[in-house]
């Protein structure tokens, strides 16, 4: 068992106990004790993946298809390396979402991972001269024939035209 899930199961209990009235069992300096010796015994660090790099992003945009699953997958990826958006606050993103303007596109995110509130935010994505974010949208947009409602959508088998409803973001594996 890693040593992060014993720290969610600790909270659990802390809350459930808060929530009943009672003194959480977690505050006990032997409980605190026995999770500082694991985390020292086991190991703590978090395990980082390697970031998308340009170089990376390219060579990936370079292997997507001219169909519509390859033009969405390529516009998936430079508009969310241009905007630096979580799969989440993609796969959320409606029409009206976006906004196209003389320097580029402002991206409209409703809620967010960091915006648990939902008062929302607004990303300036910026024209490039290597593979435009803002070119790739429009061409998503003009080969899908969307007009209104969820920007990506699955493609269907046959990779003609398109399924009505979102992406949906892939739950976590546990």
């Amino acid at each position: 068992m890693k040593t992060s899930m014993i720290g969610r199961r600790l909270a659990a209990i802390r809350y459930a106990h808060k929530l009943g009235g009672y003194e959480p069992p977690t505050n006990s300096e032997a409980v605190k004790a026995t999770l500082r010796g694991i985390r020292r015994t086991a190991g703590s660090a978090p395990s980082r993946k390697t970031p998308a790099t340009t170089d990376k992003v390219l060579a990936m945009v370079a292997e997507a298809g001219a169909n519509l699953k390859g033009i969405r997958d390529r516009t998936i990826l430079l508009l969310g390396f241009a905007g630096a958006f979580r799969r989440s606050e993609l796969v959320a993103l409606n029409i009206a979402d976006l906004e196209f303007c003389a320097g580029g596109l402002r991206v409209s995110i409703r809620k967010s991972k960091t915006d648990q509130e939902g008062l929302g935010a607004t990303i300036a994505v910026a024209r490039g001269s290597i593979t435009c974010p803002v070119d790739a949208v429009r061409a998503w947009i003009g080969a899908g024939c969307i007009s209104d409602g969820p920007l990506f959508r699955p493609v269907t088998r046959t990779e003609r035209s398109l399924r009505a409803g979102c992406l949906l973001e892939r739950s976590p594996r546990w």
